[in-house]
């Protein structure tokens, strides 16, 4: 899949295109999740090739469904890059790893397809032959075949028995088993001969997006950020952590900057500076700040722009061993990022209990 194939949407403003839905029947997107275009996520790190997220859904009474695709947030590292996914549909005929009944067991339907890593679009994936549910519980699954990120996304709050994740030295376990403390991100496209309520979306309701008030900043829409010209904004910074006393040096992603753009993690001015072009920078973090979270502010002249709780400082004490059962490493684990998609979006490693 490439960007143009039309699989994967813009997650603010378009619309997918899906296969016409026969007479009679209707799509509806259905989640488990409360991600809005424009709230928080966590892409989650510790993945290894062969583990999958999933959700489970239930059929609504005397209306089978047939279940046409997912959609799904897929990113927290370089943008665009294609990877292999695995999307699946099982019964809930399974046992996780601690023989509890009501996990994914018989597989339905599996396609191997290409995903695009984005953390301001959402993939959509159609299976090949869309299976048709008739009654109970199913889960919906992504497989990924990369090693920690890009990586699948949760909300913030966790709902009961509905997540799932299987590790590859374990099993299929409940989401809480690993103190995840959100939803997977994973909507499921469905034909039914009635619409399912309540319906999501990555794509805003009417009204909503970039509004209006460019140039002063002093319009009703939802951007953040003053100046002039092109809007001055920082929307990633990776890595987006450090230990109490060690350099590091970051990249800044956003728009506007020039070679007088000057950047500062709290109340410390990054140095080395490096403006490769209006979207990008490179510059260097000293490590002199005690353990906290800190706002990363860029500056153009009169013009600043806030990306609110953006790096984290930890104590040494505080940095998790290397390694977990599920094969996290110490290198990437928190990549702070906002744009279009959300305002907030924060990568953290996966931790057992």
């Amino acid at each position: 899949m490439s960007p143009s194939s039309g699989h994967f949407v813009l997650a603010l403003c378009l619309a997918v295109a899906v296969p016409a839905v026969p007479a009679g029947a209707v799509d509806s997107e259905i989640c488990v999740d409360s991600f809005t275009a424009g709230g928080a996520a966590t892409f989650q790190g510790g993945f290894v090739a062969g583990e999958a997220a999933a959700v489970r859904f239930t059929v609504p009474p005397g209306d089978p469904v047939t279940v046409r695709g997912l959609r799904f947030l897929f990113g927290g590292a370089e943008e665009l890059v294609a990877f292999d996914a695995v999307i699946s549909v099982f019964d809930d005929d399974g046992e996780d790893a601690f023989a509890e009944p009501g996990f994914p067991g018989t597989v339905l339907a599996s396609d191997t397809l290409q995903v695009i890593s984005s953390t301001t679009e959402a993939n959509e994936l159609l299976f090949t032959t869309p299976p048709t549910i008739a009654s109970g519980n199913y889960w919906v699954a992504v497989g990924l075949t990369n090693e920690g990120f890009p990586s699948i996304a949760t909300d913030t709050g966790l709902t009961a028995n509905r997540n799932a994740l299987l590790a590859a030295d374990l099993g299929w376990a409940d989401s809480s088993f690993f103190n995840l403390g959100g939803d997977w991100i994973i909507h499921a496209v469905v034909e039914s001969t009635t619409p399912i309520t309540p319906t999501c979306s990555f794509v805003p309701a009417e009204g909503e997006g970039e509004g209006e008030g460019e140039g002063e900043g002093e319009g009703e829409g939802e951007g953040e950020g003053e100046g002039e010209g092109e809007g001055l904004v920082i929307s990633a910074i990776n890595p987006a952590e450090t230990v109490a006393g060690e350099a590091v040096t970051v990249s800044v992603i956003g728009a506007g900057f020039n070679d007088d753009t000057t950047f500062r993690i709290g109340p410390t001015s990054l140095t080395d500076v490096d403006v490769q072009n209006a979207g990008a920078a490179l510059a260097t973090f000293d490590g002199d700040l005690p353990p906290g979270v800190y706002d990363v502010v860029s500056q153009r002249g009169t013009d600043t722009f806030t990306f609110e709780s953006g790096f984290i400082v930890t104590a040494n004490d505080d940095v998790p061993p290397g390694g977990c059962a599920c094969g996290t490493s110490n290198e990437g684990d928190v990549v702070a990022v906002s744009g279009l998609l959300c305002g907030l979006l924060t990568l953290r490693r996966r931790r057992r209990r």
